[in-house]
């Protein structure tokens, strides 16, 4: 499996240097999050307490807000580089149609084949209706009329979904930013401002301010940690790899979680940690495939099948391992045979360079960090 933790070669290496091209571990950094949202998700699922009280059910989060940071930080890369028009298009591409895919095959072929398992019921308007009503990314609909009513998490055929409405708000904020004239070349102050505001105003919006919607509170919490990675993009050349440092930002997110404090102040050290990794560590795993996304949109609904497969027999381990097995052959599919040929599609839209670039940096050459996703 060739799989090692390198040492950075230099105490000068800096994390652009490190992260430029393909070869990092990124991918296989977003693989480990996937798997974590997976393992998360199995409590619930099977209906079983959590033996550490709750602390692996929240890694699902944790692992969330790490997608929003890598993806902060390449999509940072991509929108420097790209007009609008081809950074909106190659965005849509890359998300969109394994989406719609797998909204179909929900509410097509999961839904109708879970009855023979539990003895509910389908019929083609309900599967139309979840998919029509999730058609624009967010998840106004999470069953499908009559099915999946007897398992302990019923009526929900995917609970990872939601956040991809956020992702790619996040995608369309950034282009509208850097189009705002001045900004891309004043870009470090202006994101860090905008950083700094919102890790600001997210503890008073669940204090003095007293925000009660759900969407408004996701949307600044995921939202500072997309920002965490754009500024330490824009601030890539600058950052030394440093085990030292890595350990000591592990060490600091640790306390924040167990504090409960990490969603509110932890974007910085939990940033350094996973950039580090996918910087230091030696994996041809995932190197040139990407199967994250496919096992983040199809681990949901797999692990509603697991239980009804084995209910709790082998308890949340074994569900979990059923559950990627189950997994793993949808987002092979949806890599080889959807999202790697639509990214090919990527050049009916001219990349053309935008003017003024952030920072020397920005104007050489680099090699485009695809697949670039949540």
């Amino acid at each position: 499996m060739n799989f090692t933790a390198a040492t950075p070669r230099s105490p000068r290496l800096r994390l652009g240097t490190a992260l430029n091209g393909h070869d990092n571990a990124l991918n296989f950094v977003r693989l480990v999050l996937a798997s974590i949202v997976v393992i998360s998700h199995s409590f619930p699922l099977i209906g079983v307490k959590d033996p550490t009280g709750g602390r692996l059910v929240g890694l699902g989060g944790l692992a969330v807000d790490g997608f929003f940071i890598l993806s902060g930080y390449l999509i940072t890369a991509s929108r420097l580089r790209l007009g609008v028009g081809a950074y909106l298009w190659r965005r849509a591409l890359r998300i969109l149609p394994a989406f719609w895919l797998m909204l179909l095959l929900t509410g097509f072929v999961f839904a109708p084949v879970s009855t023979l398992f539990d003895g509910g019921t389908w019929s083609p308007g309900a599967g139309l209706r979840f998919v029509v009503a999730n058609f624009g990314l967010k998840m106004n609909e999470y069953g499908v009329a009559g099915t999946l009513a007897a398992v302990p998490y019923p009526d929900v055929w995917n609970g990872s979904a939601w956040s991809l409405f956020f992702e790619f708000g996040a995608y369309l904020l950034l282009g509208a930013l850097f189009l705002v004239p001045g900004v891309r070349r004043h870009a470090l102050p202006v994101c860090g401002g905008l950083l700094v505001l919102v890790v600001i105003v997210q503890p008073l919006a669940h204090g003095p301010l007293e925000v009660t919607t759900n969407m408004y509170l996701l949307a600044l919490r995921l939202g500072a940690f997309f920002l965490t990675g754009t500024v330490l993009y824009l601030l890539r050349d600058r950052i030394p790899l440093h085990a030292g440092v890595a350990v000591g930002c592990a060490l600091v997110f640790v306390v924040l979680y167990l504090t409960a404090f990490s969603t509110w102040f932890g974007q910085l050290p939990l940033a350094y940690v996973l950039l580090y990794a996918g910087a230091t560590w030696r994996t041809r795993i995932g190197a040139r495939n990407d199967l994250s996304y496919g096992i983040y949109i199809y681990a949901f609904p797999m692990q509603q099948f697991a239980y009804l497969m084995i209910g709790t027999t082998l308890g949340w381990v074994g569900h979990t391992v059923l559950a990627l097995v189950l997994t793993v052959p949808f987002a092979a599919a949806s890599w080889f045979w959807l999202e790697k040929p639509a990214m090919r599609l990527k050049r009916l839209v001219g990349a053309r360079v935008p003017a003024n670039p952030v920072a020397p940096a920005a104007r050489r050459p680099e090699p485009e960090p695809e697949p670039e996703q949540l």
